[in-house]
């Protein structure tokens, strides 16, 4: 059995990350999408999910939802797909066996228009 090439983690919680996502998912590089857990929202305040879990979960996309990306299953799904990681507007701190790997691209709302050296 062929083995598969290496792929994107993708890390965001929020809308802004859905556009980031469908375009490496279009392009056929998202192996895993980690997201928040759901949370209670709405009138009746209904567990809900984020709007990138939303979006994994209508195409099939692997998903892991957790309060802590830094261990357990979304630490050995972003281990097990050997590549980047591309975090949007994700909400938790990304400590250094999850960011040791290969390349991270962080992209926040914060960071738009401000050019870094």
């Amino acid at each position: 059995m062929a083995e598969r090439a290496p792929g994107i983690s993708f890390l965001g919680s929020g809308a802004l990350g859905v556009p980031t996502l469908a375009a490496l998912h279009a392009d056929g590089l998202v192996r895993v999408v980690v997201s928040q857990p759901d949370r209670p929202a709405g009138r009746g305040l209904k567990p809900q999910p984020t709007p990138v879990s939303t979006w994994a979960l209508e195409r099939g996309v692997p998903l892991v939802r957790t309060a802590n990306a830094n261990e357990g299953e979304a630490l050995q799904a972003v281990q097990a797909a050997q590549g980047p990681m591309v975090v949007v507007a994700f909400g938790q701190k990304l400590g250094p066996a999850l960011i040791e790997g290969p390349r991270t691209v962080n992209l926040h709302p914060s960071e738009i228009g401000r050019a870094h050296v």
